[in-house]
């Protein structure tokens, strides 16, 4: 605000300094037009002063000037009247009585033709024509002075000075076309006037100079003539009177001698006062002008008594001829014609202002119609009154009002759509709001209205009530939406939503979050409400589901937390609900399990178990252990796998089941794997050298790692630092690898089983590869997950069954297959009897350490162990 304040003060300083050196600069420089009359522009930059500065200091200004201007040898009487109009305008501008131009007319008829008569009678020698034209060209120079100065102000002032810069006030078209108007036809005439004066001026002297060169070239002639004779003083005088005779007002002449001592002359009284003068004003050659120097009362007093005066000699005779020629008579013939075309000029002025006054009356009454009728349009239009839209005969203006009849009466059938689109804008609000509300697929209330009512329930509940928060997942929703298609997943999760809207009641509100996700909001008072309602939730779901002629069983996964008990924000619960949602996944399908701070802590050392996971490499709190693989007949070593486990320095031992998921989760694992890789190799071939044994070693990695990398450059780097051969190197999959078959990963698989590295998959019959596929990829050895036929039961029939016919078909394909797992001698004889080439379990061996593991191969060895290459 200071710096604008600050730029404002500086650009009306510099303004101010502007106009006051052009006011001062135009006293100088006063442009002349004939016999010292001048023009004087100083008024309008003082009244932009005024303007600027206040009437005080402008005034000062102003006194100042003319003053110096009087001081300069200008008409005292001119100067004055000058003063006073700047006085008059100055007074009138403080009073902001209007248009300046109208009160500098009344000015000049109140006090400045007054002041002028006065002025013409009181001085005594001039005459009606000069007085006429000096009032005249007065008032035009004065009106031409206020016209700029009011120009001045409308169309630069007031667009550059300050306040007006933030605000631009528009101007009136009135004025624009009357500044137009006089300025066209005054300008031209004004510099046509001025080139004009100039050039009679130039005329008359051109005239009196023929005249005064004929005449003396024929007195010369005549004293030549009659030189021959002798010529006294009475023949001189007759000489001098006879050729100024003709015109006796207009020429005189002088006969001197070279002395420059009157002989004769045709006028006694230049006979008696002819003396040699100072050098006269020249005009042409011997052609001058004889101008007094003093001042007078009006500028063209001091050009009375002037005369032009030509002078010639002859060589022969002894005699100076001047011819004198007064410049009164051409003065009163210029300006004569002065006069006449300054009336012409305020004759022609006059019909343009008035021309220009009918133009805009006929202009503003035909604008003025035109913005009553587009006044407040709409307004008009919706009560039905119909604007008058008639001719005004000018074609712009008619064009516009065309523009707004055709607006009006598009506006007309506007308003009638309007009212119809209005009603059809009040149902898509009403749509909006429910899609923004309201889930589009099952029409249960959105995430944003759950938060909504949340919000609500927690302001409106009393202190004996509860806000239990149950999150709802559907369990394994994913595998049947994939395994059905998208059409038939929306339809599953809309019959979910059905069976879940019977058990919505003014305690219980049912929402769905988005994809198989839904919360219910459940107001209870005693505490064994909640477990309820959580199992009458999972009831719904007793009976299956009918999707396109097929019945599909669901479970779900609750979880619960509670207001105020598990915390007072939106966010808070929510993210409670979903800790216990997962919780209750964990504990098995169809479960719920309401929050508790024990899972809070589960969660929390997940995180600490992530962040530890990052320096566990450095801190050398991994290791390998090894498990063996022994001849299933024989029950000798045929191989073993590198295990990795983890010693936590605060939590202890910490099973790959719980940090290997989180290492792949974080991303931590490829290090993780590769650490694993390089140790096994290494710890291979130090055993291999030592000839502990010269068995292969199998590793596990993830299968993430064919997707993000080059794995097969990876590999063959780490068997070229260890120095193990390829062959000793066994790759353990999970069949998840062959999900998505893409060309990489088979080519990376193809390219690892040509360098003599075994692929196994692992884990096979917990996931989705098929025994068909199996014979399209490069793959070794299946090796059969415990799971598989074993759930926490005794082996039965049922699954001895089932792993004779897989073993059975994998050993028809060339495959080898491997059993891990093996607790049991009955589950030892089962994989006897179906020939398979590998056993793994604790039944052999649990996974040992290096050197308990070299102790076990040492025994090995001692038994003939089988070596395998």
């Amino acid at each position: 605000m200071k710096k604008d304040s600050a730029e404002t003060e500086l650009v009306r300083r510099v303004c101010i300094a502007v106009l006051m050196m052009l006011a001062f600069v135009s006293m100088f420089t006063r442009p002349h037009l004939i016999f010292g009359i001048t023009v004087v522009f100083t008024n309008i930059f003082l009244i932009g002063l005024i303007r600027l500065q206040g009437i005080r200091m402008g005034i000062l200004v102003s006194a100042s000037a003319y003053g110096i201007m009087i001081a300069l040898n200008a008409a005292p009487a001119y100067v004055l009247i000058f003063f006073l109009e700047l006085l008059w305008i100055a007074i009138c501008i403080h009073r902001n009585q209007g248009q300046v131009l109208k009160l500098d007319l009344y000015f000049w008829l109140l006090i400045g033709l007054p002041l002028t008569t006065a002025l013409f009678f009181t001085s005594g020698s001039y005459t009606m024509i000069e007085f006429a034209l000096l009032f005249a060209i007065t008032v035009s120079n004065s009106l031409f002075n206020i016209l700029t100065a009011d120009m001045l102000d409308y169309y630069v002032m007031r667009r550059v000075i300050p306040p007006a810069k933030e605000y631009r006030p528009p101007i009136p078209f009135k004025r624009v076309l009357f500044h137009l108007t006089v300025t066209t036809v005054s300008l031209p005439f004004l510099i046509n006037l001025t080139v004009g004066g100039w050039h009679s001026i130039d005329s008359s002297k051109m005239n009196a100079l023929k005249t005064a060169e004929s005449t003396a070239e024929r007195i010369l002639s005549e004293l030549e003539h009659r030189g021959e004779e002798g010529l006294q003083t009475g023949d001189l005088q007759e000489i001098a009177s006879r050729f100024a005779t003709p015109a006796p007002d207009l020429l005189n002449i002088v006969i001197a001698g070279k002395e420059g001592v009157a002989l004769a002359a045709s006028d006694m009284s230049l006979y008696a006062n002819w003396k040699p003068r100072e050098p006269l004003k020249p005009v042409e050659s011997r052609f001058e002008i004889d101008l007094p120097e003093e001042s007078t009362l009006l500028p063209t007093g001091r050009w009375h008594d002037a005369n032009y005066v030509y002078t010639a000699s002859s060589d022969k005779q002894e005699y100076l001829i001047s011819v004198i020629l007064p410049v009164m008579p051409y003065q009163t013939a210029i300006f004569l014609e002065y006069i006449y075309q300054i009336l012409y000029m305020m004759a022609s002025a006059s019909i343009a202002v008035c021309l220009a006054l009918c133009i805009n009356a006929w202009l503003e009454r035909s604008l003025k119609r035109l913005e009553l009728n587009s006044s407040r349009l709409p307004v008009k239009l919706r009560q039905m009154a119909v604007p008058d839209w008639s001719s005004s005969g000018i074609l712009e203006i008619d064009s516009l009002a065309h523009n707004f009849k055709s607006i009006s009466d598009e506006l007309l059938n506007r308003f009638e759509e309007m009212e119809s689109i209005n009603s059809q804008l009040r149902v898509s609000e009403e749509k909006l709001k429910y899609l923004a509300y309201y889930d589009t697929l099952t029409g249960l209330p959105n995430r944003l209205r759950f938060r909504q009512r949340l919000s609500e329930m927690i302001r409106d509940t009393g202190l004996r009530e509860k806000i239990a928060v149950l999150f709802v997942d559907i369990n394994r929703f994913k595998e049947v939406n994939d395994a059905l298609g998208h059409i038939s997943g929306d339809l599953l999760l809309l019959k979910v939503s059905l069976r879940f809207e019977q058990l919505a009641d003014e305690q219980c509100e049912v929402f769905r979050l988005g994809g198989d996700e839904f919360i219910f909001l459940y107001k209870y008072i005693s505490d064994d409400d909640l477990p309820e309602m959580a199992k009458r939730i999972g009831r719904l779901f007793d009976s299956p589901l009918e999707l396109e002629g097929n019945y599909i069983y669901i479970t779900l996964s609750i979880g619960v937390s509670i207001y105020p008990e598990h915390g007072i924000s939106q966010d808070d619960i929510v993210r409670k609900a979903d800790m216990a949602m997962y919780a209750a996944r964990e504990k098995g399908e169809g479960s719920y399990y309401i929050f508790n701070r024990d899972r809070e802590n589960a969660m929390n050392e997940t995180v600490l178990l992530e962040n530890g996971l990052r320096t566990a490499l450095h801190e050398e709190q991994l290791y390998l252990v090894y498990q063996p693989k022994v001849n299933p007949v024989t029950g000798r070593m045929r191989g073993y796998e590198a295990l990795i486990r983890w010693n936590h320095p605060e939590l202890g031992a910490i099973p790959p089941s719980k940090f290997i998921p989180i290492a792949e989760a974080s991303g931590v694992i490829a290090d993780i794997d590769f650490w694993m890789l390089r140790e096994a190799c290494r710890q291979t071939k130090e055993w291999h050298e030592l000839k502990v044994h010269k068995l292969p070693i199998s590793v596990n990695l993830s299968t993430k790692h064919f997707y993000r990398m080059n794995i097969v450059g990876r590999i063959h780097s780490i068997l070229r630092q260890t120095g193990l051969e390829p062959h000793y190197l066994g790759l353990e999959l999970t069949e998840s690898v062959f999900m998505n078959q893409t060309e990489q990963v088979v080519e990376a698989l193809q390219e690892l089983k040509r360098m003599g590295i075994e692929i196994v998959i692992e884990e096979f019959g917990t996931g989705y590869t098929s025994l068909s596929r199996l014979r399209h990829l490069p793959v070794s050895t299946v090796k059969l997950d415990r799971t598989f036929f074993h759930n926490g039961e005794d082996l039965t029939e049922d699954n001895a069954s089932v792993v004779k016919g897989i073993a059975g078909l994998v050993n028809s394909m060339g495959l080898k297959v491997t059993a891990e797992g093996i607790e049991t001698e009955t589950e030892q004889e089962l994989f006897v009897e179906l020939n398979c080439e590998e056993l793994q379990g604790n039944f052999f061996s649990p996974p040992l350490d290096s050197r308990s593991f070299e102790r076990y191969a040492a025994a090995e060895q001692g038994l003939h162990t089988e070596e395998i290459i």
